[in-house]
């Protein structure tokens, strides 16, 4: 339908349908319209135009998070530069050596190499620290995606960058989306009951871990093929671009097979946004909405800026003190001086013929004497800043970052991941937190739980132990024995005088490690093998306890491979608790393997 048709049954003009679905609760004037929102109030845009349907004009899809290009370098850096107190004032010292009055470098400005030495150390370190950015930009912007060729149906590989509003993308399980897309079909495993259902990690957007579910166009949810794909036409009224994650408003309109035409609401559960990653599903079909800067995770980021941190406002201030403790030393020298040259008449060697002083009597007034005697002093003591001050800090922090980048302490193993610095003027922030707020655990520490004890039917089993329990069996014994014995014997004894068992620290005697469990007791082990096979009725208490943590949650599975290309079963599950639980049960023989249809 083209932006000229006249509205048929099902139908609305363009904007009715998307301020009818701003109306509802809960308004947020960052998010949606007004109900007498403007045409130009709301994005238009086409799945595959026909005729004169024309879009846009929208962004391009390229993404730039650096702060300096070759042209803005100079000025931007400048300012920032002398934003510095320090800098700013030996610029102010250079300009007043040029000056032959109070010059005592015969009006050469001697402190300007010096100062533009540092400026050239700071600048270096600005690039260094920029072109991290241009290369994680250039990065983004070259990594590939699939799109369908509106005029063949099929596929074709371009770039990121490349990537316009309105084109069909296809894309792989864990992959991740280049652009703000609208969902418009997914694999379906069971073909003949279409659900349109699939999941996505948004961790690179909000921090979670866990899986959401997405849903697929329900008037688009049919197509499989490319070839189906590219044969749709409709159109998207929307919201325009904005920075709320969590909402998302518009209407789609698409032909149907009998000529009518569907419109359906767009929720933020049809809708993928840049940067997540679908997961669990094969494949999906998703229309570009936004791109580039219009992306909500684009709208979201700050734009790049200067940082300070709070030791470059302590430095500031301490300049500040210092500077006017030379004003008054100055002030108080020159004001000597003034008095001093009043009485020059009185020393002998004034009134001798010919005079025999070193120095000739100044003749001007005493207010120009004054200040004329307060510029030399400044220029005699204005070192009383150190000229180095910036560049020492600058270097400092620099070397600061590449220590920090190499300390094997903040390596992550499993996914091969240094620390990375990205802002090297930040590095001793991380020293001034005073006040740390966190809701749960894993938020700063290791989000991982394993399955090491359990009670069924009024028996308790598991005699597994923790990491902890682990490292102080590694300890020797003369160090527990000097740092510990006083703790242990008074726990111990606690334990005794209460009448309760004092456990011992088992040792694991399984070679292969599972993830998530560390479980240690053969008793449990010989109730499960002892159950008959193929026998549902025979089964014991402790069966019905793992079959129950197999299917009550809401892990999702899927099938992945290993570093040895073995397909491995893999769980993701929203939190650590159920992740344990459930590899527990595929420990004992319960593994789940599938999950059936369900709703976004």
């Amino acid at each position: 339908m083209g932006q000229g048709d006249v509205p048929t049954a099902g139908t609305a003009a363009p904007g009715t349908a998307y301020r009818e679905i701003t109306k509802s609760p809960k308004p947020s004037s960052a998010e949606i319209t007004t109900d007498n929102a403007a045409p130009s109030e709301y994005r238009q845009l086409y799945l595959n135009p026909r005729g004169n349907e024309v879009h846009g004009p929208f962004c391009t899809n390229v993404v730039i998070t650096s702060k300096y290009t070759v042209w803005s370098f100079l000025p931007k850096f400048t300012v920032e530069s002398f934003a510095k107190l320090a800098n700013a004032y030996f610029l102010v010292v250079s300009a007043l050596q040029c000056i032959p009055a109070i010059s005592n470098t015969n009006g050469i400005p001697s402190s300007l190499p010096v100062l533009l030495f540092i400026l050239a150390v700071d600048g270096t370190l600005a690039i260094i620290e920029d072109r991290r950015r241009h290369l994680a930009d250039e990065e983004a912007n070259s990594a590939k995606c699939n799109v369908v060729n509106r005029s063949t149906g099929a596929l074709e590989t371009i770039l990121w960058s490349a990537l316009q509003v309105g084109q069909i993308v296809k894309l792989d399980n864990r992959g991740t989306a280049p652009a703000d897309l609208l969902i418009l079909a997914v694999h379906e495993v069971d073909v003949d009951h279409k659900a349109g259902i699939c999941y996505v990690e948004t961790k690179s957007l909000d921090g979670e871990t866990n899986l959401k579910l997405r849903q697929a166009m329900e008037s688009t949810l049919e197509v499989q093929t490319e070839a189906e794909v590219s044969a749709l036409h409709g159109r998207v009224e929307c919201e325009q671009p904005n920075k709320a994650i969590s909402r998302f408003a518009g209407s789609f309109f698409v032909d149907q097979h009998d000529g009518s035409i569907a419109n359906h609401p767009i929720s933020i559960k049809n809708i993928l946004l840049r940067g997540c990653q679908l997961r669990n599903t094969e494949w999906m079909y998703g229309l570009v909405l936004n791109t580039g800067p219009d992306t909500k995770i684009m709208q979201s980021s700050a734009k790049p800026v200067a940082k300070w941190s709070s030791i470059n406002g302590q430095v500031n201030r301490m300049i500040q003190w210092l500077l006017l403790l030379l004003v008054l030393l100055c002030s108080g020298s020159a004001t000597a001086y003034v008095f001093w040259d009043n009485t020059f008449n009185a020393y002998a060697c004034a009134t001798a013929v010919p005079p025999t002083c070193y120095l000739s009597l100044e003749t001007n007034s005493a207010v120009q004497r004054w200040f004329v005697g307060f510029g030399q002093y400044f220029l005699l003591m204005y070192q009383i800043i150190p000229v180095s001050l910036y560049v020492t800090i600058s270097t400092v922090m620099f070397l600061q970052a590449i220590f920090m980048s190499w300390d094997l302490d903040m390596y992550f193993e499993e996914l091969d991941v240094r620390m990375i610095v990205r802002t090297m003027g930040l590095n001793e922030e991380l020293g001034q937190i005073s006040y740390v707020f966190s809701d749960k655990t894993g938020t700063l520490t290791c989000n991982v739980m394993e399955f090491r004890k359990c009670s069924i039917n009024g028996v308790s089993y598991g005699l597994g132990t923790t990491e902890i329990g682990m490292f102080f069996t590694k300890i020797p014994t003369f160090l527990l024995y000097f740092s510990l014995s006083f703790m242990i014997s008074k726990g111990r004894a606690a334990l005794k005088r209460k009448g309760l068992p004092v456990p011992e620290v088992p040792v694991s005697k399984k070679g292969a490690k599972v993830p998530y469990v560390n479980f240690e007791d053969p008793r449990l082990h010989q109730k499960l093998t002892a159950i008959p096979l193929n026998s549902s009725t025979n089964w014991t208490k402790e069966a019905e306890f793992f079959l129950h943590l197999a299917i009550c949650h809401t892990v999702i599975p899927e099938q992945a491979t290993d570093k040895h290309g073995d397909a491995v079963l893999r769980y993701s599950a929203s939190s650590p608790d159920e992740q344990a639980l459930v590899s527990a049960a595929k420990f004992f023989g319960f593994a789940f393997e599938s999950r059936g249809l369900g709703v976004a």
